[in-house]
């Protein structure tokens, strides 16, 4: 779904759970925002195929953060688009490349674990997957960094609390934020996530988004949503002290 110029929503379905990445072009790049859960490389070609571009084509994938629902096909991708280089915020480096454990593996063993046997089933998953989707960081990312794309760039914002070094992105020609976690849409309200590693440090980091100019947002769990997006963040940060 083409949200604004250059910008299209890849509509991914599976695992129960539709999903919201991001795909971006210009004249130079052609750009993913995150991957989605593993297993799903056919859909992401198909999805950007339909916005008219071939998924081998793309230059960078930007991941926001470390979780496996955001990273799962990065690997499949590169097999198809070698040329692609990847990024992320220099605290998910070490997580992304296998160096550290997963911030949150400790929390979900213990929610699957008062869990029906049959439910454990997906911590075993997740583990395995975790273990077969580490991949080189081709270039990390900073807080304020202004990456090139378009006339004005991609602002990245640190929004550490999901993860450690989760990012939003600011695309200031459509007036748009990328979300990714730090932020889903539950029940049509907007939250801060339940499985997030510092609560109360993400919900500080929603204030960092006050003072951008937000007409539109994409929520990663929840799609778009347009309107009064700086009042709706403010009365979540305010909702949660």
């Amino acid at each position: 779904m083409k949200i604004a110029d250059r910008v299209e929503i890849l509509e991914i379905g599976g695992n129960d759970r539709l999903i919201n990445p991001v795909f971006l072009w210009d004249d130079h790049k052609r750009i993913l925002i995150d991957a989605g859960f593993p297993g799903q490389v056919q859909l992401f070609s198909d999805a950007i195929g339909s916005a008219g571009f071939d998924i081998k084509d793309l230059t960078h994938i930007i991941i926001t953060h470390q979780d496996i629902d955001h990273t799962g096909s990065v690997l499949d991708i590169l097999k198809i688009a070698p040329n692609a280089k990847v990024l992320s915020h220099e605290k998910e480096v070490p997580y992304l490349q296998g160096e550290l454990p997963p911030v949150k593996t400790a929390a979900l063993k213990q929610t699957f674990a008062n869990m029906p046997e049959e439910k454990r089933v997906y911590f075993e998953r997740f583990e395995a997957a975790i273990k077969n989707t580490k991949f080189k960081i081709d270039e990390s990312l900073t807080d304020g960094q202004l990456f090139p794309f378009g006339e004005l760039g991609i602002e990245i914002i640190h929004t550490p609390g999901h993860t450690l070094g989760h990012i939003c992105l600011y695309i200031k020609e459509s007036k748009l934020l990328i979300a990714g976690d730090a932020i889903i849409i539950e029940d049509g309200n907007l939250k801060v996530p339940i499985l997030t590693a510092d609560i109360p440090m993400a919900t500080i980091s929603l204030k960092k988004l006050l003072p951008y100019d937000i007409e539109q947002v994409v929520y990663y769990h929840g799609g778009l949503r347009r309107g009064d997006i700086n009042q709706e963040i403010g009365k979540i940060t305010i909702s949660s002290r």
